[in-house]
C-alpha cells in the first residue's frame, strides 16, 4: 500500500445487533448529525519521511488574516489544501507493513504498552482504531 497522501474516513466502528459493524457516515446509527459530520471530517496525510498528521479543514467563515496570525504565533500548522493539523505524529515501514505511533502510553501488568500499531489493510485503505480511511 502507497501510504503517502491525503486519506479520510470511509467507515467507523459501532456496535449493532450483531456486535461491532462497520459503517459508511449513512449507515450510523443513534448519534446526531453534527457528530457524524465530525467523525467523518477527519483525515489523515502522511508525507515521506515518515510524518503523520491528523487533519481537518479550516472552517468555514475563517478569515486569511486570523489563519496567518494563528500560524505566525504558533497555534496552528497548515497541513496543505486548507487543512490544519490537529496532531502530528510518525509512521514508518517494516518487513513490507505500515506502523503509525499513536499516542497511547503506560503499561499494563507492569508491561509498557508499545504505541507502535500496525495499519491493517482494508476496504481499499486501512483501518486505525475506530475508523476505516480511503485515499482521498
Amino acid at each position: 500500500m502507497d501510504i503517502i497522501g491525503k486519506w479520510k474516513v470511509n467507515k467507523v466502528l459501532q456496535m449493532g445487533d450483531a456486535g461491532s459493524e462497520w459503517r459508511t457516515r449513512d449507515e450510523v446509527k443513534d448519534i446526531e448529525p453534527k457528530d457524524v459530520d465530525e467523525m467523518f471530517r477527519m483525515m489523515m496525510v502522511f508525507e515521506e519521511g515518515g510524518k503523520a498528521y491528523s487533519v481537518m479543514q479550516i472552517p468555514e467563515g475563517v478569515s486569511q488574516e486570523e489563519i496567518d496570525a494563528a500560524v505566525a504565533e504558533g497555534e496552528i500548522k497548515l497541513c496543505g489544501d486548507g487543512l490544519i493539523a490537529l496532531d502530528e505524529s510518525e509512521w514508518r515501514e517494516q518487513d513490507g507493513k505500515i506502523f503509525y505511533k499513536t499516542s497511547v502510553h503506560g503499561e499494563i501488568f507492569g508491561e509498557e504498552i508499545d504505541p507502535w500499531t500496525e495499519l491493517k489493510e482494508a476496504d481499499g485503505g486501512f483501518e486505525l482504531m475506530f475508523s476505516r480511511f480511503i485515499k482521498s
